[in-house]
């Protein structure tokens, strides 16, 4: 099921193709071509991956009594769709298809409630090999079964700052205790020096070697002769 949900089927890309000329017009469309080939030509290329052993110390954020954290069940979907989904805006908005995993026995969601609202969730993926980062450059030789991927990471604006740090403290808890997990993986968009930061002054390192090379760059070697 984890697959199904994560990789879009031939049809339901062409749904996706005719909704968007439906509600943004021919230039919609386009504009979102552009995005998708952007992203495959450059952003996804600029992805910087960081892991933390679990056998590491964590920094926990101390607890926040203006702030509950709770793994999401099938039973939160109406409130998350009430107070989550409005305020994703752009490309989270195609982060909500995770949420038919809610439930599943490899996956948790985390959320984080502030003032009675849900204003964050991080997505838990305890095998890292069918998580959505098999769809990145990384190379998926560097994982192994012991290996958790968090992401994708939402926090409502206005929430933005604090709330993260104090979720990730305790997805470090439950893998910890209960969990097989021995390793964290994640990633972030290089060209966002604030968040390849934030990971490593909290015990975040690079993963040596990660990313695959494009295959433009491949070809480029193999014609010179490197």
């Amino acid at each position: 099921m984890t697959q199904s949900v994560l990789r879009s089927s031939a049809w339901q890309k062409i749904r996706k193709a005719a909704r968007l000329l439906l509600q943004g017009g021919p230039a919609g469309l386009v504009r979102k071509l552009f995005e998708h080939y952007t992203y495959h030509v450059d952003s996804k290329w600029h992805f910087v991956y960081l892991q933390f052993p679990l056998s590491n110390e964590f920094s926990r954020i101390p607890a926040s009594s203006a702030v509950s954290v709770r793994i999401a069940e099938p039973a939160d979907m109406p409130k998350i769709k009430d107070d989550l989904f409005p305020v994703m805006t752009g490309e989270q908005t195609e982060e909500t298809k995770y949420f038919d995993l809610v439930g599943h026995p490899n996956v948790r969601c985390f959320l984080a409630e502030r003032e009675g609202r849900l204003v964050h969730y991080s997505w838990v993926f305890l095998d890292a090999g069918s998580s959505p980062i098999v769809d990145t450059p990384f190379d998926g030789r560097l994982l192994c079964s012991c290996d958790a991927y968090i992401g994708p990471i939402f926090t409502a604006p206005g929430a933005r700052g604090f709330i993260y740090p104090l979720v990730l403290s305790n997805i470090v808890r439950f893998l910890k205790e209960g969990s097989a997990t021995r390793r964290i993986v994640v990633l972030v968009q290089g060209k966002n020096p604030a968040a390849v930061s934030f990971y490593k002054r909290i015990g975040f390192s690079e993963i040596p070697d990660a990313q695959r090379r494009p295959l433009w760059s491949s070809l480029g070697a193999a014609l010179i002769g490197r």
